[in-house]
């Protein structure tokens, strides 16, 4: 079955067979509940299941609480993701990948 992390993917989940169809809107529900825990507060990160930590819950996580970059997996570490988390200040900028630092040091200061 296909694993269902977006809304583009559960059409095709509900075509591969129709008990498909609840698990893409249980996933679904579960990725928004994720989503709408991490707007309220960053931190919550640390409880989303990592196969929900996607690139845009890991931004708005950052945005919230730069210190929640400790909980990004490394492969979603972007400049973007790292320089949201680095304007909040903080232990940020200790977490970022050091291939990052010189850039968002120079993104900072012209900021």
């Amino acid at each position: 079955m296909a694993k269902i992390t977006t809304t583009k993917k559960a059409p095709a989940a509900v075509k591969e067979r129709d008990s498909a169809f609840k698990h893409a809107l249980d996933e679904f529900r579960a990725a928004e509940l994720c989503m709408e825990a991490v707007r309220n507060d960053g931190r919550a990160i640390v409880y989303v299941p990592y196969e929900f930590r996607t690139t845009e819950l890991c931004h708005e996580a950052v945005r919230q609480h730069g210190g929640a970059l400790k909980y990004v997996p490394d492969e979603l570490r972007t400049m973007e993701v790292c320089f949201a988390a680095a304007k909040r200040g903080g232990e940020a900028l200790r977490l970022v990948p050091w291939d990052l630092k010189a850039k968002i040091r120079a993104a900072l200061a012209s900021s």
